[in-house]
């Protein structure tokens, strides 16, 4: 990744989003936000970060945190804190409200909840999304039931709120705050995203890869909503304007943000990706542009980003400042 304006500028994910510790951030959107979560993670490793959701989650790879608090051990923590506080070791915790593992019913407290295979997550988005792929037998309620076994629910918010910030023992706070059934698109209903009051800093998540395609149920959650939100008719292509009405509508993806407000172009992995990601950025409306407080493309994947400028609507476009900003790939 080679950036050759100042307009982009390589660094690390974390600092390209702006967040520090004391932040409690939440990821909506669509697209990515489970792996920026994880790889937002991983960028603090002096300090103690908690992961949760204010919706629902599948259960990530036990390997990748360090412990699972579910409730009992989340207050078992804070009175230790309030006593002497005494904060965890460095490293990712994972705190929910319930975990169920498949097969076992009710977790264990504390045990890490089991994850879905890989196998097993493709079956899931292919029978949620195609009824032929479903075995015999087998209807859109089993296809539920099976995702329910690997769900995780939210603790308490305001739990969320006691365990983090700067008073709190973990010094970093990454809340899953949207839904989109594993669909790389959505459109929100009136209660969505679930945003907390407390949170500090709001990212959303917008994939560039269906650009130039036709969409439709398959691809998007809610889509008549969604059809609604960005103007796009039903067999046409999905232009840059379309996903830039998502974004800045007033039912859009920042409709509920709370604190700072970020935008995050996922899974850019080359210059392509990125000149996607800046004509998006050209259709923007100047005032949702003065709006946000930065604009991120980058892979969370690799851990790479570039900072688009955001609110400078002088100059050339966008696309033209940053299309050669990426030589060898992102």
């Amino acid at each position: 990744m080679t950036p050759t304006t100042p307009a982009a500028t390589r660094t690390d994910i974390a600092r390209a989003l702006g967040l520090r510790p004391g932040d409690r951030v939440c990821l909506i959107g669509s697209g990515g936000k489970s792996t920026l979560m994880s790889a937002l993670a991983g960028c603090f490793p002096s300090l103690p970060v908690l992961l949760g959701t204010t919706t629902k989650i599948f259960a990530p790879s036990p390997q990748s945190y360090r412990a699972f608090l579910d409730q009992t051990a989340a207050e078992d923590l804070l009175c230790a804190w309030a006593g002497k506080k005494q904060a965890p070791e460095p490293g990712i915790y994972l705190a929910c409200g319930r975990a169920i593992s498949s097969g076992s019913g009710q977790a264990a407290p504390t045990a890490k909840p089991a994850a879905p295979s890989m196998q097993e997550m493709h079956w899931f988005r292919e029978a949620r999304n195609n009824a032929q792929a479903l075995p015999p037998g087998a209807c859109t309620k089993s296809v539920d039931e099976a995702m329910a076994a690997y769900k995780l629910l939210p603790l308490p918010y305001k739990m969320y709120e006691n365990l983090s910030g700067h008073d709190g023992p973990f010094r970093l706070l990454l809340l899953e705050a949207d839904g989109s059934r594993m669909l790389p698109l959505k459109g929100w209903g009136p209660q969505e995203p679930v945003v907390p009051d407390f949170t500090t800093a709001t990212i959303g998540v917008i994939p560039v890869h269906l650009l130039g395609r036709p969409l439709d149920s398959r691809h998007v959650h809610r889509w008549p909503v969604f059809k609604e939100l960005s103007g796009l008719r039903e067999g046409q292509a999905l232009r840059a304007d379309h996903l830039a009405a998502v974004i800045s509508g007033s039912c859009g993806l920042f409709a509920h943000a709370r604190g700072r407000k970020i935008l995050f172009f996922s899974q850019i992995e080359d210059a392509a990706a990125l000149d996607q990601a800046g004509r998006i950025v050209d259709a923007l409306p100047p005032e949702t542009l003065a709006n946000l407080d930065c604009i991120v493309a980058g892979s969370a994947r690799y851990g790479r980003a570039i900072r688009m400028q955001s609110a400078d609507t002088s100059g050339p476009p966008q696309s033209a400042r940053t299309a050669n900003a990426i030589q060898e790939g992102v």
